[in-house]
């Protein structure tokens, strides 16, 4: 292929694999690409964020003047901690654009051709078939969890004849009369269609980069043990020669070293993918695993003190439910990717290489040990993205609900 030819398909795989959370990203005001945008789009990605900034902090300081009623705290808790969250995302993609260009470069590169990725055989490509139900799968999500919200924000505002607004907010003026009550409120609903898109898009497109590099992972594991075969040509290839009186001692594993050579190749790339992902996703976790821990906890308190206000129960539950399938698909494709690189490890290993030449010895040896180095990635540099670390968080905030119901029980009682 000559170097047009490898640009295009690279282009090409860019689009296919990236373009959705382009077009999602953009949505949102906040573009991944580092390339220029249009005076207009610019103007509405301005106006989109600083509209979802302020009404942050307009819910916050609502919340600082009423610090004595304690079910308008729980309240204003349930919309500040999963906003912060998604606001946390457009600061790291700000400020980190780059490492996430790079990462979506490095997952670009790897060659798609193969038909195994459409079609995978076995459980062994189990990652790989995941890589097409995610987009559909995160659109869904998003769906359901903005109707859910726009659902609860028509109740609460059907249901009350004093004018509330979706969310409360102090902005220092009447906000029941119009149009500052329109305003305000369409204010708010535009806020919801920055945050939700970035709470979730953020964790469909590490999933998504994930999946790509576990699916790297099998194709590789898929070519090391399959190198019993390539040898096995060789050697039918070798006796044919023999047959003919050549003598070809060192062509005899030749197929077998050049594959070999290959998967050394495909192992370094989805290794520097590993790391681009590590640099990129680091900084994001760290935060977001620390809101998760509090906004569990914020929302399983608010569930427990709103017993007998359905409304406030089912945002308590909106709450929780996005926390935790946050926590979910960060943990557990993260202990998917530490377990399928050490697979590699033990498929060169189950190699029979004992007795091999060496220069067939050294590859796998090599792949061995680069792959005996244990990946793990990690929010901050160190708390472990794992299923550990997932069951850690569920357990407390279990505990912290049980203690909860039995306080609310003792006072009941009193």
């Amino acid at each position: 292929m000559n170097r047009n030819e490898i640009q295009h398909e690279y282009n090409t795989n860019m689009e296919t694999l990236f373009g959705f959370y382009f077009k999602w990203f953009r949505l949102a005001g906040v573009p991944l690409k580092l390339n220029k945008k249009s005076k207009l789009y610019n103007l509405y990605s301005t106006i989109m964020l600083l509209n979802a900034y302020s009404v942050v902090i307009t819910i916050s300081v609502d919340m600082f003047l009423h610090f004595d009623d304690l079910e308008r705290i729980m309240e204003n808790s349930r919309v500040i901690v999963p906003a912060s969250s998604s606001l946390w995302v457009h600061m790291c993609i700000r400020f980190q654009k780059k490492a996430l260009e790079r990462m979506m470069h490095l997952a670009s590169a790897f060659k798609y051709e193969d038909p195994q990725i459409r079609t995978p055989a076995d459980n062994s490509f189990r990652m790989t078939a995941l890589l097409t139900a995610i987009k559909p799968a995160s659109l869904k999500v998003l769906a359901v969890s903005l109707g859910y919200h726009t659902f609860y924000i028509i109740i609460r505002l059907v249901a009350r004849e004093d004018r509330p607004l979706a969310i409360n907010a102090y902005y220092g003026i009447d906000t029941s009369n119009s149009p500052f009550y329109e305003i305000i409120n369409l204010s708010q609903f535009l806020m919801t269609t920055v945050c939700f898109p970035l709470f979730f898009g953020s964790t469909s497109l590490y999933v998504y980069v994930v999946t790509i590099a576990c699916s790297q992972l099998e194709k590789l594991k898929a070519a090391i043990l399959n190198i019993n075969q390539k040898r096995d040509m060789d050697a039918n290839f070798y006796q044919e020669k023999e047959e003919r009186q050549i003598q070809v001692p060192q062509e005899m594993f030749r197929h077998t070293q050049e594959h070999l050579n290959d998967c050394i190749r495909h192992h370094q790339q989805i290794l520097e993918l590993m790391n681009a992902l590590e640099e990129s996703a680091s900084t994001i976790l760290v935060c977001h695993f620390l809101l998760i821990l509090g906004g569990t906890c914020f929302a399983a308190f608010s569930f427990v003190m709103s017993f007998g206000n359905p409304l406030n129960m089912a945002q308590s539950m909106l709450v929780y439910g996005s926390f935790m399938l946050q926590l979910y698909a960060y943990c557990w494709f993260g202990s998917e990717l530490t377990r399928l690189a050490e697979s590699v490890r033990d498929a060169a290993w189950s190699c029979d290489w004992v007795g091999l030449p060496l220069f067939i010895q050294r590859p796998l040896v090599f792949i061995i040990a680069v792959a005996n180095k244990e990946f793990t990635l990690t929010a901050g540099k160190f708390v472990p993205v794992s299923r550990t670390t997932m069951l850690n968080v569920i357990n407390q905030t279990v505990s912290y609900v049980m203690f909860l119901m039995q306080v609310r029980n003792r006072e009941e009682t009193v």
